[in-house]
Parts: structure tokens; C-alpha cells; sequence
């Protein structure tokens, strides 16, 4: 039977039950911080993406990311159908596009990693965001940096320290005292840089001018080929006369010091010639029909002359042309003046042919003719035939009259026959010497006539 005052029997029991309620608690509330910190309590949606392969630095409560920023945290990693079906809490005032791209990669060098989330760029219109429950169709995971470490460690263990340290000390023995020189290369370098930074404009001008040249030069690529074929074909010869080319070039170079010096010291000479030229250029424009005319009758002429050749031919096998002949005037005038008064003494009975002849309006100009033969029949001691009385040409008449008769019909027979003479010389002469220029030639061909007396 209890006693007054004494203790209660269950109160040993009570220690072991307060101490696993507060075990208790504590599992509750580290529960709640974990669910806490990856977003169950919060109003995060859920988002999932299938990886092909999940690292084993993720773990729910790893960050997702996106620019930078985080954006919410991996809430569960599940195996569905041989991949990692992850589950992601984001934010509720953040929206997802729905062709944005997750990626699982290494968040720091001690293992852990992270979900990246990337949105594409572009120009087309604004996709559409992810409802609460979404998939992110696009993934991808990166390599992890322990795994490169582990790949590169057999390849790390074959290098032997000795020689690494040799070749590490050599290099720098090396670059010893070439500071100044790097860093005047890297200053180069870095100058270089910000040169193309501040002419990028100028180079896309010029890369939009060779493009548009590329395209204006396409249609000619046969032809260019066969220029650069030609090239291939010449430059061989080319080379094999170098020396020769190079001499022509010296020996140019030296006509055309002396050919300037030539010009230097005959200036005077050919300016006074271009202006000799020009006066007489503008004495033939002035001139410029007459001159028309010449030329046609000199090219008439020289037709004709061309074609005078028979079509028949002599028994030898020669032919024979035909040639218009051409009589001076002044050659007529000196023949028929020196006919009517030839300068010799006895012919005075020649006076009443030369007024016959010479009255009127004639052409002829005998006077120097007829001044030579009055000279000569003034120092003749004969009478002349017009003043013989009528007695001295009938028979029986006197000696003296008869032999001054004679006399005067022997000097009409020499002047027949001198005339005879002159004529057979004249028509026996040969042809006078080529004309050394065009116009003595010209002025061999057409004959010069006097103007007539008024």
C-alpha cells in the first residue's frame, strides 16, 4: 500500500519518454530545414529535365542558375528509364522559356555541381514559358573536373620530375633578362589589339568590298585561268631573257638621256620649225581648194598614167603605153621666136614676117629675141631683101644684084634648115631629171601659161 508522501511508481519512465520526444523534435526539425531548403515550403513550381547521366557532385539542394543568378534549387534525382529524371524549384517570379537548355556542370573545383539554365538569342518571336510541371526538353552535361583529373593523372605519372625541373630551369635560365623584351612584345601585342578594335568598321568595309569584288569577278574565272595559264606559259622566258631585258632597259634609259639632251640643244631649231609649220599650214587652209584641186589632178593624172599600158603587144613580148604629150608654153614661144629672128646677120628680109607674126593681140613675147637679131643685122654690110629692086631676082639682071639674090635665098634656106634643126633637138632631148620634191613635180606636169596682153 503507498505510503503518505511517498513518490509516484511511474516516475522512472519519465526520463526515457522526454528524451525521445525531443529526439523527435530534432528529426522533425531537420526535416523541415532540408524540405525547407529545397523549396517545399515555398512557392517554387516545379520543373523537371531528363539527363543522360546525372554527376555525383548534384544532390538535391544544388543550385540552378541562370546568367549567373540563382533562380532556384534541385529538389529530387530519380532513375526513370535508364536516364536521371531531375526535378528543379523555381522561383515563382521567374519564368522559364520553353526552349531554354539545362546543363548540369561543375559549380566549384571540390566536385559540387550545378544546373545551368541558358535561353537561346534570336530574332523571331518571344517562345512561350513553362508551365508548373513543365520538362525542359533540352539538356546536356558537362565533364566534370574531377573526371578530367582522373583521365589526366596516368598521363601526369609518366612525366619524370627530374626532367620536368631540368626543362622548367633551362626555360627560365631562357627568358633570363628578357623581360623587357616580352614585355615590349606583349605591348605590341596589346597595341595590335586595339588597333583592330578601332578600325573594326574599316575592316568589314573592306571585307564587304572584297566580297562584292569576288562576286563582280566570278563570271571571269575562265578567263583569269587562262591569264594565269598564259603567265605560267610567258614567265619561264621571261626569265630565261632577264639579262637581255635588263640591257634593253639600260640601253633605254640611255637613248633617253641622249635623246633629251638631243632635244635640249635643238630646241631653238624645232620651235622655229613648228612655227614654219604653222605658217604654212595656215597658207594651205587658206589655199585649201586650189590645193584640192592640185591633189585631184595629180591623182587624175597619176590614174591615167598608171593605166596607158596597151593591152596588145609587139612581137618581142613588150607592150607598148599610151602617153599624152604635154607643150610648154614658154618652150613654143622661145621656138617660134627664134624661127621669125634668129641672131644672125643677113637676115633683114625676115622684118615684114616678124610684123606679120607679131601684130596684134599674140601671145608671144619676142622681144629679147628680136633685140638680138636687130643687133646682128646692123653690123651686116647685105642689103636686106626687101629693099632689092624688083630687077635683082629677074635673069639677065647684074652680077652684084644676082649674087645678093643668092645670098638672100641662102640665108632662108640655113634658117629653114636651122629650124629644122632645132625642132629634131627639141623632140631628141631627153626626159629631164626626177623632181626631187612634190611640188617641182607638180610643176613639171602642168604647164604654165602667160596671161594674155591687154
Amino acid at each position: 500500500m503507498k505510503q503518505p508522501g511517498s513518490p509516484a511508481r511511474f516516475a522512472p519512465v519519465a526520463k526515457p519518454a522526454g528524451g525521445l520526444l525531443a529526439l523527435l523534435a530534432v528529426a522533425a526539425a531537420s526535416v523541415t530545414l532540408v524540405r525547407l531548403g529545397n523549396g517545399d515550403f515555398s512557392s517554387a513550381y516545379p520543373v523537371s529535365a531528363s539527363f543522360r547521366t546525372a554527376s555525383a557532385g548534384l544532390h538535391p539542394g544544388s543550385q540552378v542558375v541562370e546568367q549567373g543568378v540563382q533562380v532556384g534549387s534541385v529538389r529530387s534525382i530519380v532513375l526513370r528509364h535508364g536516364r536521371a529524371l531531375v526535378t528543379f524549384g523555381i522561383s515563382a517570379n521567374h519564368k522559364i522559356p520553353s526552349d531554354a537548355v539545362a546543363t548540369i556542370e561543375p559549380e566549384n573545383l571540390f566536385g559540387a555541381d550545378q544546373v545551368a539554365i541558358s535561353v537561346p538569342t534570336g530574332t523571331g518571336p518571344t517562345p512561350e514559358a513553362l508551365p508548373p510541371g513543365g520538362r525542359i526538353r533540352h539538356t546536356q552535361v558537362l565533364a566534370e573536373l574531377g573526371q578530367l583529373f582522373s583521365s589526366a593523372d596516368p598521363l601526369l605519372s609518366k612525366i619524370d620530375t627530374a626532367d620536368l625541373a631540368t626543362s622548367i630551369n633551362e626555360l627560365s635560365a631562357a627568358y633570363g633578362g628578357q623581360g623587357e623584351q616580352i614585355a615590349a612584345s606583349l605591348k605590341a601585342g596589346a597595341d595590335l589589339t586595339s588597333l583592330l578594335a578601332r578600325t573594326t568598321s574599316a575592316q568589314l568595309a573592306a571585307l564587304d568590298a572584297f566580297t562584292r569584288f569576288s562576286v563582280a569577278i566570278e563570271g571571269e574565272g575562265p578567263t583569269l585561268n587562262q591569264l594565269a595559264f598564259d603567265g605560267n606559259r610567258t614567265m619561264p622566258l621571261f626569265d630565261a631573257a632577264e639579262r637581255a631585258y635588263a640591257q634593253l632597259l639600260s640601253d633605254l634609259g640611255t637613248f633617253s638621256d641622249r635623246f633629251a639632251a638631243l632635244l635640249a640643244d635643238y630646241r631653238p631649231q624645232i620651235d622655229t620649225m613648228l612655227n614654219q609649220g604653222d605658217n604654212v599650214i595656215r597658207v594651205l587652209l587658206a589655199q585649201r581648194q586650189n590645193v584640192a584641186q592640185l591633189v585631184q589632178g595629180l591623182a587624175m593624172y597619176a590614174y591615167r598614167f598608171a593605166h596607158s599600158a596597151s593591152s596588145a603587144r609587139l612581137p618581142d613580148g613588150s607592150r607598148f603605153g599610151y602617153f599624152k604629150t604635154f607643150i610648154v608654153w614658154p618652150d613654143v614661144e622661145k621656138f617660134v621666136c627664134s624661127l621669125i629672128a634668129p641672131a644672125r646677120s643677113g637676115l633683114s628680109f625676115l622684118k615684114p614676117l616678124q610684123a606679120a607674126v607679131l601684130s596684134g593681140n599674140t601671145l608671144l613675147d619676142c622681144k629679147s629675141q628680136l633685140a638680138a637679131f636687130d643687133a646682128a643685122q646692123s653690123g651686116s654690110a647685105s642689103t636686106p631683101a626687101a629693099t632689092l629692086p624688083s630687077t635683082a631676082f629677074r635673069s639677065g639682071g647684074s652680077t652684084s644684084s644676082s649674087s645678093n639674090a643668092s645670098d638672100a635665098l641662102g640665108g632662108t634656106t640655113n634658117a629653114g634648115r636651122q629650124a629644122a634643126g632645132a625642132i629634131y633637138g627639141a623632140l631628141g632631148q631627153p626626159e629631164p631629171a626626177p623632181s626631187t620634191s612634190v611640188g617641182s613635180y607638180v610643176d613639171s606636169l602642168l604647164p604654165v601659161y602667160p596671161e594674155p596682153r591687154q
